[in-house]
């Protein structure tokens, strides 16, 4: 226990007195050693003068008056912690009367929670240290107080701690002012923490705070790379002058600065487009200013694009050539452009005041309604529509509409359509259809009267086949026996007639067989599949071989051409072709003919080539007609059919023929098929 020198005896017994009435006591020298009545520790046995007794008496009650006058309650606790004196205060705190606590467990009036700490006050004020501690009371309706104490320890006159005094007063309302203040603070922290924008704090010119948001938007990963940085250095230079004459402002005004738009250079040195708001204020006791700042580098960014998207649908707006309208969901026409005001004659002030259906022409009124009736329903409407209109001068256009609705907070507010004017195409498949039930009825026409035709070159080439053919087998027969019975007996000029009379009757019945030949190819039908045009070229190069085994001519022929046509069709074109080279070359001693595919001009060309005797070209445009020859039959036999044939054939199979030639330097023959 501590100890202290021992003084008045008087002022250690009165265990009512206060502390101050204590300390008055001890320090009165007058009574120094005197005992009070009953005092049985007493030491000394001198007995002071009655003035003394009622000085220290006046002095008590002074005391006394004032201690229980005060609005802090005072109060001792013995040993054990029982109250041995409170002042009448603490009715004021607790509703409890002194005489209520007096004798009670001083505990009991304490929340549970504060008594670890009051524990320890009491022993420290029980190992002779005063503290100071502040816990919660219950009062009389058992609701809670703060109060905070002062305590001390009490000495006997032996100068052992024989108790505590103590002073307390309730701090109840400023111990809620704080923790609303608390509160307020957390929350505020939190939704700046939480807050999608930056917020930071810079006093003096230099950051000294910011929030997570406010660090990313800067390029920082934490708040600490951006605090002792200056304020101005995250601001484009462009944007610096202005930024410190709001500083100024704000912090000579004292008023919340304007929201404005600038630039801040982050970290990292990208600049970005940002909207801040500032206002000043106080932190840590200095002159600061706090900034939200919102990156609106993106919303830049799509106001451009919306710009201009904007603009680009201007000027198609403006430069369309179509109809394009607006209107809303009563009719009533919102806008137009230009190419309205030139093809329907009305000005865009004049359209303002029309409805649709004061343009739509009536026989088209019921389409509109349809239109109005999908879109009430919600249902798609059509791609595109014909509607009949009337233009301000009474002329009749048909239009072809492709209408669109325009929905705002997910409600059909508009229609925007496009409208193309179709009344000359219009016309003009009217005129087609016309045309064309007109061509079809000269195409009935016109094969009544091929078949008709057909019927007579049937008729004519059976004539040719059977009357014609038959005179001229007994012609030529009758001439061969003739020079055979009776040549002898004919001088050499007779013998010459009745030799080209055989000869010309041999030569037209050739002709005729061509001729029968040609209709055929004309009119078979064709079995089209896949050829090998290099087989056939060397089948007939075999045949021709056969013929004229003792000829000297170098075929060159690949080993595949493939092709796609009627192979027995295909066979006479080859078996002419190449029966020409042959022909044309046989005036040479040597000769050379080639079969080959020329792709060269940008489609697959057939060709049979030679280096016979050629032609020339000035007659080219010839060589493909019936019965047209450009060598004399006594140089090179033939009817002049054969060139014909070939043409009908690659024809038929919508391809095309032409040649190449030279006199004495050969020809060339291509031919295309499809």
């Amino acid at each position: 226990m501590a100890r202290r020198t021992p003084s008045s005896s008087r002022a250690r017994k009165a265990r009512g007195a206060s502390p101050r009435a204590e300390r008055v006591a001890d320090s009165d020298s007058t009574t120094r050693g005197a005992a009070a009545p009953g005092d049985a520790e007493a030491s000394e046995p001198a007995t002071p003068p009655r003035r003394d007794y009622e000085e220290l008496e006046r002095s008590e009650r002074r005391f006394r008056s004032l201690i229980e006058n005060l609005s802090d309650v005072v109060y001792t606790l013995d040993t054990a912690g029982n109250f041995t004196y409170i002042s009448p205060a603490i009715e004021l705190v607790s509703s409890y009367t002194p005489e209520e606590v007096m004798g009670q467990d001083f505990p009991r009036f304490i929340h549970p929670e504060d008594l670890p700490n009051l524990a320890e006050v009491f022993v420290r004020n029980m190992a002779g240290e005063p503290a100071q501690v502040e816990f919660r009371v219950f009062d009389k309706n058992g609701d809670l107080r703060w109060v905070h104490a002062s305590t001390r320890p009490h000495y006997d006159d032996d100068g052992q701690v024989c108790g505590t005094d103590g002073v307390f007063s309730e701090i109840t309302t400023r111990k809620n002012t704080e923790a609303a203040l608390h509160e307020s603070e957390t929350r505020y922290r939190q939704l700046v923490e939480m807050s999608p924008d930056g917020i930071a704090v810079h006093a003096g010119g230099l950051l000294v705070f910011s929030n997570s948001a406010g660090a990313r938007l800067l390029g920082a990963s934490d708040p600490s790379q951006l605090i002792g940085k200056p304020v101005l250095d995250l601001v484009h230079p462009e944007s610096r002058p202005l930024v410190m004459e709001r500083m100024r402002q704000m912090l000579q005004e004292g008023r919340p600065g304007p929201r404005v738009e600038e630039r801040f250079v982050r970290i990292d040195g990208v600049t970005i487009d940002v909207e801040t708001s500032a206002m000043p204020m106080m932190y840590e006791g200095k002159p600061a200013i706090q900034v939200v700042v919102r990156d609106i580098t993106e919303r830049r960014r799509s106001e451009a694009a919306l710009r201009e998207s904007e603009e680009r649908y201007r000027q198609l707006f403006e430069n369309a050539h179509e109809i394009i309208y607006l209107n809303d969901l009563s009719g009533n026409l919102l806008d137009v452009n230009p190419a309205a005001e030139a093809i329907i004659g009305y000005t865009a002030a004049e359209f303002r005041k029309l409805q649709l259906f004061d343009v739509v022409a009536p026989e088209s009124s019921h389409t509109i309604v349809d239109l109005a009736a999908r879109i009430a329903a919600g249902r798609d409407l059509p791609a595109t529509m014909e509607v009949a209109i009337r233009t301000k001068s009474g002329q009749r256009l048909l239009l072809e509409v492709s209408p669109r609705v325009l929905f705002r907070d997910g409600k059909p507010v508009a229609v925007q359509g496009i409208a193309r004017d179709i009344t000359e195409r219009t016309r003009a498949q009217h005129e087609i259809r016309r045309l064309n039930e007109e061509l079809e009825v000269r195409v009935r026409e016109r094969t009544a009267e091929l078949q008709a035709a057909n019927k007579e070159l049937e008729a004519f080439s059976y004539s040719v086949s059977h009357d014609l053919r038959a005179p001229l087998r007994v012609i030529e027969g009758f001439a061969h026996v003739f020079l055979e019975e009776y040549g002898d007996g004919l001088d050499q000029q007779g013998r010459h007639y009745i030799e080209r009379l055989h000869a010309t009757s041999a030569r037209m019945g050739q002709l005729i067989q061509d001729l029968l030949a040609l209709a055929r190819v004309t009119r078979s039908s064709m079995r089209r599949g896949p050829v090998d045009l290099a087989t056939l070229a060397r089948g007939v190069a075999a045949e021709l071989r056969a013929g004229q085994p003792d000829r000297e001519v170098e075929f060159v022929i690949p080993d595949l051409a493939r092709a796609e046509g009627d192979a027995s069709l295909l066979r006479i074109v080859m078996e002419n072709l190449i029966g020409n080279a042959w022909k044309y070359t046989s005036k040479h001693p040597r000769a050379r003919i080639e079969f080959g595919i020329d792709a060269s001009g940008g489609e697959r060309a057939y060709f049979v080539r030679d280096d016979g005797a050629g032609f020339d070209m000035r007659y080219a445009d010839k060589l493909f007609g019936a019965f047209q020859r450009l060598h004399a039959v006594a140089d090179f036999e033939g009817t002049g059919i054969g060139l014909a044939t070939v043409e009908r054939i690659v024809q038929r199979h919508g391809g095309r023929v032409w040649a190449t030639g030279a006199p004495e330097q050969g020809a060339t023959f291509y031919f295309t098929l499809r």
